[in-house]
């Protein structure tokens, strides 16, 4: 089954993001392959220079990920079926 990544600062709606941002951060964060993640995972404003190096690869998602942290200065990640 496919799972989706989403995000959110601490108690606000949740929205999804590109699958090709799930499939490298989940790497990252859970050691899987994007296909499934288990629990919540933080990044905060320490995480933005590997988000910065996944927006120069061309990784979709990435800067817009960059703005919330930064917007935020936290976010909260899961995979969600």
């Amino acid at each position: 089954m496919s799972s989706n990544l989403y995000w959110r600062p601490v108690d606000v709606n949740a929205e999804r993001l590109p699958k090709s941002l799930k499939f490298a951060i989940s790497r990252r964060l859970w050691d899987t392959d994007g296909s499934c993640g288990s629990g919540e995972a933080v990044m905060s404003v320490n995480d933005i220079p590997y988000l910065e190096g996944l927006r120069d690869a061309g990784v979709d998602g990435a800067k817009e990920l960059i703005g919330h942290i930064e917007k935020h200065g936290a976010v909260i990640l899961w995979h969600e079926h």
